[in-house]
């Protein structure tokens, strides 16, 4: 399974500086991710080049086109520390084990 990149800002070896402007927590709120659209709810920043643009920051739960549901850490708009990604199911309900679970680093499971 390829990596979820959830923004379109370019990814760096160092963690990016965060907006100057202030957080903002949202519910239910979509999201125009960089190849789908996400379902979040959560804390939520923006990039520094575009003030216009909510991206996840913070503890959230999105829930992804596919079905696939990530609740834990996002950094930046990408699965970034503690989270767990949950298998897709037709009903919406998340009642399984996750499929994934540890610490992410830019969208990918490491731990």
């Amino acid at each position: 399974t390829p990596p979820r990149r959830l923004n379109t800002a370019p990814q760096h070896s160092a963690v990016s500086p965060l907006s100057t402007s202030s957080p903002q927590r949202v519910r239910n709120h979509f999201v125009q991710m960089r190849d789908e659209t996400v379902r979040y709810s959560g804390p939520t920043t923006t990039l520094p080049d575009d003030p216009h643009t909510l991206i996840p920051h913070g503890v959230g739960v999105a829930r992804f086109e596919s079905g696939e549901l990530y609740a834990g850490e996002f950094h930046m708009g990408m699965m970034h520390g503690l989270g767990a990604l949950y298998p897709a199911k037709e009903d919406g309900v998340v009642d399984a084990p996750p499929s994934q679970r540890g610490r992410f680093d830019r969208n990918r499971l490491v731990q």
